[in-house]
């Protein structure tokens, strides 16, 4: 068996199937990693029940350590050994990536060493008990970045000596990144990068580093650190210019350069591609994360964005070498047509003639797997290399594509904020809160709950000055609004985990606060700039979530964020979240086609993909309820293939067989069933769900008892239906199976506890099978007589 613990921990057997099971439990995980590494210091019994039960009296945790023990044995065989007092893994049995990264480094090998580091020591694993497990990370962490440095130093000077300097560079700015706030490593970088020809290179690393000091700290670098930038620059005083010079196209493609620059060697060899099944195990706290992160990801220099949403942004695209090979030319190809036809990108390969927004270099090269591409990502303002990804020639130009969509808005909103007029004072104050904010939803993510509000509530105090110093500027407020909505999101992660945890208590107060906080500062955006978009667009997406989460439940909440969302895109239509938002409200007023019509506006209005996996599962669901057979699967298709860790696409595929078409073909669906749950925990808050999907598929089948068995698990496992898709799911399922009075009772139960779902029940495509049914028509000539924004439907 294998254990990848070097990055995202990743566990196979011999035939390298992932297990799953020992992985979804990330405190028998952890206990694996730590006996997988070897660490003597950690090994004796004692010692292990201190780091994971430091709370528990000796028996309780001898006895937890052995269920531990136990579990690794049932799952992965005899690979746990005991020699005394101690406990360890067979390495017969298991090797570890660490283990072998060690003693790469040992022999010198640093080719391996710097293969096997993927990244940080089991990255994204948290216990969140075991206070003595994390300062154990901690050192582990700090000990293996360290070694990682050190081998891609000796790789880096080994090149160096060869005269191959692109790929020495490459793993001199691999080294310094192994120690991001080591001020001495930046300058032996700096010494490097000079010494070798690349100055440009080390004036980009210089003020990559200061601008993390600047957010991170509010400090700059040393006077040392600085002075040897300025010798680097005496020497070299053209280093705004862009490294290459520019391609033209023609009917034929890329055509050589006039002058082409030296052929560089490729660069150092990237890990294979993971494969779906693979990216799936990595943590699902880690996934939430991603999706908490992506949630804000307008919050970050947004504004900007979508005052410059009036006209194209401009991507020039630069053939950095390989003019004369036609296969090598292809890639450049594709990109440039793919760009071109995306919304709101003009791309163009002469960028003399006029100003573009972002540039992307391309380089094609070869390694032992085949073709690949290297893409740039160029600040045209600076010539500065701000990203840099490669991707296999045989996966097209589509990861290409999404890889400068995603990257070109951050430089777009910036330099639209420049030049807006906002100094460089001004931006530096945004990004700092920009940077608390997502490391608050980081802490958040990671149940540090009472770090995560503090810290909003410092980004809050820190705008507030902002606000104070420049009245007339609407970003402030407008950051504020979006503020609010965050504090009130984390105040519902307080209530499900800790009550206790702040030092007040959370009633539905609170967050009508939060709420009438972020609509006042909505309202001063409008008062500022009434034809900005972005005000209407705050004010709708707060009414829309007090509606939602139950605050406001007469209907006018959902009327005003409608309004206000509708007046916010007729202004200004690339805006991914009011559609969003548009779409729930039609939804849920029963306009299937309005809410369908809003997602094929939100693509549009998405061209740097920032909310791509929201609109993505918005699509697949509409796809499914509206029985449209090959778009739900190419969207499931798609899905898994871009989001392979997001559980709506992970089941989809189950989900459609208990949807779509006539009946269902239960062996198929029962294997889907196998592959989303395997290794699930009993306690998995979306095993049910997916039971219920499986008991739509059976009684779709023509299998009402098996239906019936699943629905009596169900009921065991989650017996209140906390989840409302599990609730509106076993309706369902009792309505396939021809129990209209069941699933009619249960429906109003579920009403009681969530009135806002009257709004679409009775048009809602999975209740079809009660139409004609006299409690079901019943219901919904009620519904509709107290709601007269349902009977207009």
């Amino acid at each position: 068996m294998h254990l990848k613990v070097l990055g995202y921990m990743e566990l196979e057997d011999g035939d390298g199937r992932p297990v799953v099971s020992v992985l979804k439990r990330p405190k028998l995980a952890a206990f694996l990693g730590v006996l997988a590494v070897g660490d003597t210091a950690v090994r004796s019994r004692d010692r292990l029940m201190a780091m994971f039960w430091p709370d528990a009296d000796a028996a309780r945790a001898s006895h937890s350590l052995n269920q531990l023990v136990y579990q690794l044995r049932k799952a992965l065989g005899d690979v746990v050994e005991r020699r005394g007092d101690q406990l360890l893994v067979d390495p017969d049995l298991l090797r570890c990536d660490a283990i072998r990264f060690e003693a790469s480094i040992e022999s010198e090998d640093f080719e391996t060493a710097v293969s096997l580091y993927q990244g940080e020591f089991l990255e994204g694993l948290y216990v969140s008990d075991s206070p003595d497990f994390e300062r154990w990370v901690d050192a582990q962490r700090s000990r293996l970045s360290r070694a990682a440095a050190q081998a891609s130093w000796g790789l880096a000077e080994r090149y160096a000596a060869e005269s191959r300097f692109l790929e020495a560079s490459t793993m001199a700015r691999r080294a310094a990144e192994c120690t991001p706030g080591d001020e001495a490593a930046l300058r032996r970088l700096l010494g490097f990068l000079d010494a070798i020809g690349d100055r440009a290179g080390a004036v980009s690393a210089y003020e990559d580093f200061a601008r993390h000091l600047r957010v991170e700290f509010g400090v700059e670098p040393s006077p040392e650190t600085a002075a040897l930038l300025e010798r680097i620059r005496a020497r070299d005083e053209a280093i705004t210019e862009l490294p290459v010079r520019r391609p033209e196209v023609g009917a034929g493609g890329v055509t050589e350069e006039a002058h082409t620059p030296p052929r560089a060697p490729a660069p150092s060899r990237p890990a294979p591609p993971s494969t779906p099944a693979t990216r799936r195990l990595r943590w699902w706290f880690a996934a939430s994360a991603a999706v908490l992160l992506l949630s804000v990801g307008r919050f970050i220099l947004m504004p900007g964005e979508t005052r410059a949403g009036s006209r194209t942004t401009v991507v020039g695209v630069l053939a950095m070498e390989g003019g004369e090979d036609a296969a090598s030319v292809a890639p450049v190809r594709d990109l440039i047509a793919e760009l071109a036809a995306t919304s709101r990108f003009e791309v163009v390969s002469d960028t003399t003639g006029a100003p573009v927004d972002v540039v992307v270099g391309v380089i094609p090269y070869e390694q032992a797997e085949g073709r690949w591409v290297e893409a740039r990502l160029i600040d045209p303002s600076t010539g500065f290399v701000r990203s840099v990804r490669s991707f296999p020639v045989e996966d097209g130009a589509e990861p290409l594509a999404r890889f400068v969509r995603q990257r070109a808005g951050v430089i777009q909103r910036t330099r639209a904020l420049e030049q807006e007029g906002a100094d460089a004072t001004q931006l530096d104050a945004l990004r700092r809160v920009d940077m608390m904010i997502v490391s608050a939803i980081d802490l958040r993510n990671r149940r540090q709950l009472r770090e995560g509000w503090a810290l909003l509530a410092a980004a809050d105090t820190a705008l507030s000055s902002l606000e104070a110093d420049a009245p007339r500027w609407i970003e402030p407020p407008l950051r504020r609004g979006r503020l609010a909505n965050e504090r009130a999101l984390t105040l519902s992660y307080v209530e499900d985990w800790d009550p206790d945890i702040l030092d007040f208590t959370i009633e539905t107060s609170v967050y009508e606060a939060l709420y009438d906080e972020a609509a006042r500062h909505a309202d001063r955006v409008v008062a500022l700039d009434a034809a900005s978009p972005l005000g209407y667009e705050l004010r709708g997406i707060v009414s829309f979530n007090r509606w939602r989460l139950g605050f406001a439940q007469d209907f006018d909440a959902s009327r005003r964020a409608t309004d206000d969302l509708t007046r916010a895109v007729a202004i200004d239509p690339y805006l991914p979240d009011a559609w969003l938002s548009l779409r729930h409200l039609r939804e849920y007023s029963g306009d299937a086609g309005g809410a369908r019509a809003a997602l094929e506006q939100a693509v549009q209005a998405d061209p740097y993909l920032e909310r791509d996996a929201s609109i993505r599962r918005g699509l697949l669901y509409m796809a499914g309820v509206g029985r449209d057979s090959d778009w739900a699967l190419d969207a499931c298709s798609a899905g898994r293939r871009d989001f392979p860790e997001d559980d709506i696409f992970a089941e989809c595929d189950l989900v459609l067989e208990a949807w779509l078409g006539d009946s269902s073909d239960m062996i198929r669906a029962e294997r889907y069933f196998d592959e989303v749950t395997e290794g699930a925990a009993p306690d998995d808050d979306r095993l049910p769900l997916r039971m219920g999907y499986l008991a739509a598929a059976a009684a779709r089948a023509g299998e009402p008892a098996r239906a019936r068995e699943l629905l009596a698990e169900i009921s065991t496992l989650e017996p209140e239906f906390e989840m409302l898709a599990t609730a509106l799911q076993v309706v369902r399922v009792h309505a396939l199976l021809g129990e209209d009075s069941v699933a009619t009772d249960s429906l109003t139960a579920i009403l009681e506890r969530d009135p806002r779902i009257a709004q679409s029940i009775h048009v809602d495509p999975r209740f079809e099978p009660l139409h004609g049914y006299p409690a079901f028509e019943s219901l919904v000539a009620s519904i509709r007589e107290e709601s007269p924004a349902v009977s207009g439907n």
